[in-house]
């Protein structure tokens, strides 16, 4: 009686380990990357081809289909992410604390955990910035971004146009003095007088009692609107009064 050599059957071998089977479906996860990566190309072109087909573009993610997709694609990625933190003590050498080898599930959860701890800094920030609403996520053609259902847009503010510069005077011990400046698009003012600010002075005017000589200086008003601009305003100087002699004329 003659027998032949044994040759093991290798028709679907990986189905009878249910870790082959694990990891030949975490493989064909990569289908789903690959997937994901063709809607990102897409996105681009559309976005090379202007507004109108950037919009068509989101609103197509939107629909229930696209939706669907992305819920697949998430689950296939979570698996992904799973799979391989579950993998890795495989490859590793031995961990050893207190003489006894550390099990792969505690190799597994200290790897997600720090992962997720890496992760968490940049997460709450986002979710601190939509709710307080100081996120601002400009679309690529000036649209706003939706975040937790509400828009943000950035809104750039108008450079303020001075249309009335003050006027430089020259007054005596005493007198009063209003410098005055008119803007476009300004939402405050501050005077600063040599450039430290006149305190309560932050109006459109500036009005000086009793001017004396130490009042003498450099005034500029700082127009603010988002933009600064600031514009002089010099008083050359409280001067004495002038000395008459009996001919009329100034002796100093």
């Amino acid at each position: 009686m003659t027998t032949g050599a044994y040759v093991r059957s290798m028709k679907n071998w990986w189905l009878r380990d249910p870790f082959f089977k694990a990891y030949m479906v975490r493989e064909a996860t990569a289908v789903f990357v690959a997937a994901y990566a063709l809607v990102l190309l897409v996105g681009l072109v559309r976005l090379a081809q202007g507004e109108v087909a950037w919009n068509q573009w989101l609103a197509a993610l939107k629909s229930p289909t696209s939706l669907l997709f992305h819920t697949l694609l998430l689950a296939a990625f979570v698996y992904h992410t799973w799979s391989w933190f579950r993998i890795m003590p495989k490859p590793m050498p031995l961990i050893f604390v207190g003489g006894q080898p550390v099990p792969p599930a505690a190799i597994t959860g200290a790897r997600l955990a720090a992962s997720a701890l890496a992760s968490s800094p940049p997460l709450l920030q986002g979710v601190d910035g939509a709710a307080s609403g100081t996120l601002r996520t400009p679309g690529p053609f000036g649209q706003g971004s939706a975040v937790n259902g509400q828009i943000f847009r950035i809104v750039e503010a108008p450079v303020p146009v001075i249309t009335q510069q003050p006027v430089s005077q020259t007054i005596l011990p005493g007198g009063s003095v209003t410098f005055t400046v008119v803007a476009t698009g300004a939402t405050s003012y501050q005077w600063q007088r040599n450039g430290t600010s006149v305190s309560g002075a932050t109006s459109a005017s500036l009005s000086l009692t009793d001017v004396q000589p130490s009042n003498a200086g450099l005034y500029t008003a700082v127009i603010t609107s988002g933009t600064t601009s600031t514009t002089p305003a010099v008083v050359v100087g409280a001067t004495p009064p002038a000395k008459v002699a009996g001919t009329g004329q100034e002796v100093g």
